[in-house]
């Protein structure tokens, strides 16, 4: 269910017996109540009951949390804040932000230098993104790029750095700056 999903999920690894997991149950279902109408989902898996599980994702004690960030689902990281609802609450709301601000980052396709200036001018950082001609990859292809993309920029949006993307050959000079080489797509990182 999790692993399907495209909205952040945080999921709790408890065991029954556990007397730290029985203080946190209260005060997880109270975060949960919180954070639904943000489109961040809470759940819990019993480890006793789903050992395998609990040893995929490394879990050595109870409880352990476990974040996953909306879109496609890869390892979770370990959730290391407090344990209280107002605190896992505010953890979730500032670091995942719920699935309508990750929908709201806006990539900007790099046309000119005006819109490298206007969109990284303000940044510490301009994150590059040189995709394959659309011809090469697709609108499907292209779109899948772009929403990963997305993803990474929503992880970072509380930090200093701008997105943009543009398409092989659309940007020469930066091709060649990069030593891009027709690998695409590459990634690149600069400090502005």
């Amino acid at each position: 269910m999790v692993m399907e999903s495209t909205e952040p999920w945080l999921v709790e690894f408890f065991a029954p017996w556990c007397g730290h997991c029985k203080a946190l149950a209260p005060e997880w279902e109270k975060a949960a109540a919180e954070l639904k109408a943000d489109g961040i989902r809470l759940g819990a898996v019993d480890a006793t009951q789903h050992g395998e599980l609990a040893q995929k994702y490394g879990v050595k004690g109870y409880p352990t949390i476990k974040v996953f960030p909306g879109g496609a689902k890869k390892k979770g990281s370990t959730y290391k804040g407090p344990r209280e609802a107002a605190g896992i609450v505010d953890y979730a709301r500032s670091t995942l932000g719920g699935s309508a601000q990750a929908a709201s980052i806006e990539l900007q396709e790099l046309t000119s230098p005006e819109v490298f200036s206007s969109t990284c001018g303000s940044a510490k950082l301009c994150a590059m993104l040189f995709l394959p001609h659309i011809l090469d990859s697709g609108a499907q292809g292209r779109n899948a790029y772009l929403d990963t993309f997305k993803e990474i920029a929503a992880e970072f949006r509380r930090m200093p750095i701008a997105f943009v993307w543009t398409e092989a050959n659309a940007q020469p000079a930066l091709e060649s700056g990069f030593s891009i080489n027709g690998n695409f797509p590459t990634l690149a990182m600069v400090s502005v």
